[in-house]
């Protein structure tokens, strides 16, 4: 115990040769315990140089002692083939025998090497295996389990399952269970659950490289909802996405640029961001370029951006160009057309400027 102190510096001085030397004394005094941790300094590089080869024999001497944690990390490393010849059949062997001296983690890694194999048999025996390690509630057991479920693999398939069981790997710390949870949200699989904190998934989802969930996330910075406000980061994110061609992270990129939010006030590359959404039809970006481009007076590039918002829907287009085509000489027909559409869409004002279409109408030369 001592020697573990001096190891994590829990009320000593952190001091790996001090504890080196008591767990040498225990070792010696067939301490199987110490000997697992000997391979651990080994192992990790705590005090002496990295070794793995040195912390497999230690390893090895401490399963000799059966201790039940030593089997397991001596079998990972005989399934990686690190310090030792790569030996999945010893592998598999040793994490049995770590299983029945009561090391969950056995029981889990064991379950997957017969998981992995195609013999109905074995694939069953695992997920008995995996049982075990999922009743001690173990994370990656958990994980595991819900995947069979979700791929009918030595069960049968059953996505409710498979959801509950991801939501209890995830609650219980398994990171691969969050990313999984949040790709499903995404993409709309699943529903989130209203305990299933936003924010977690969001970001676990992000950081495996997920496109999808680069805004939603810098949505939640942006305003500070389940995570400390922070504009920087928000504007990273919405850029991220940006770069690979969401339209609406462009916007925003846009407008952050514009207001100096997250980044420096950039007139150019607010610009940039702006064009860049419009050429994707984005119907606000369309609308706020058109509008821009009015006010440079280049009025036809204007009006074809103008025309891409329209066509999106965009509650204030419709009134705009129909001021544009009562200026244009031959453009009252086209006015009328697109203030009736702003009519329908709820614009009564619109009701007087088709009352003042229609006196210009009639007030001009019939045609010989």
């Amino acid at each position: 115990n001592l020697a573990a102190l001096y190891v994590t510096g829990q009320g000593v001085d952190l001091n790996y040769e001090k504890a080196m030397d008591l767990l040498r004394s225990a070792a010696n005094s067939g301490d199987a315990f110490a000997m697992r941790k000997i391979g651990d300094l080994y192992m990790y590089g705590l005090g002496v140089e990295e070794d793995e080869a040195l912390a497999a024999q230690w390893y090895e001497k401490a399963a000799e002692g059966d201790d039940g944690r030593a089997y397991v990390l001596l079998g990972q490393l005989y399934l990686q083939g690190n310090g030792v010849t790569e030996d999945r059949v010893k592998a598999q062997e040793l994490f049995l025998r770590g299983a029945e001296l009561g090391e969950v983690e056995g029981c889990y890694l064991y379950a997957r090497t017969l998981l992995d194999q195609e013999d109905p048999e074995k694939i069953a025996e695992g997920v008995s295996m995996l049982e075990k390690a999922v009743e001690f509630g173990f994370p990656p057991a958990l994980a595991l389990y819900a995947h069979c479920y979700e791929v009918g693999h030595g069960v049968e398939a059953n996505e409710g399952e498979a959801i509950r069981w991801y939501f209890e790997a995830s609650q219980r710390g398994a990171q691969e269970a969050t990313i999984w949870l949040g790709r499903a949200i995404l993409t709309g699989k699943l529903v989130a659950p209203g305990n299933l904190e936003k924010a977690n998934w969001l970001q676990a989802v992000a950081d495996t490289g997920e496109i999808a969930a680069y805004a939603p996330l810098a949505d939640l910075y942006m305003i500070g909802q389940g995570v400390r406000l922070d504009e920087e980061r928000a504007f990273s994110y919405y850029k991220k996405a940006a770069q690979r061609g969401d339209a609406e992270s462009q916007f925003k990129l846009f407008s952050l640029y514009k207001q100096g939010k997250g980044a420096r006030k950039n007139e150019e590359k607010a610009r940039y961001w702006l064009e860049e959404a419009a050429k994707q039809g984005h119907g606000d970006a369309c609308f706020r370029l058109g509008t821009d481009l009015l006010a440079e007076e280049k009025v036809e590039e204007a009006i074809a951006h103008l025309l891409r918002a329209a066509d999106k829907d965009h509650p204030l287009v419709a009134s705009l160009l129909g001021d544009i085509y009562s200026k244009q000489i031959g453009g009252l027909e086209k006015a009328k057309y697109w203030y009736e559409k702003a009519l329908e869409g709820g614009d009564f004002q619109m009701v007087d400027r088709l009352r003042l279409l229609e006196a210009c109408e009639k007030a001009q030369p019939l045609k010989e």
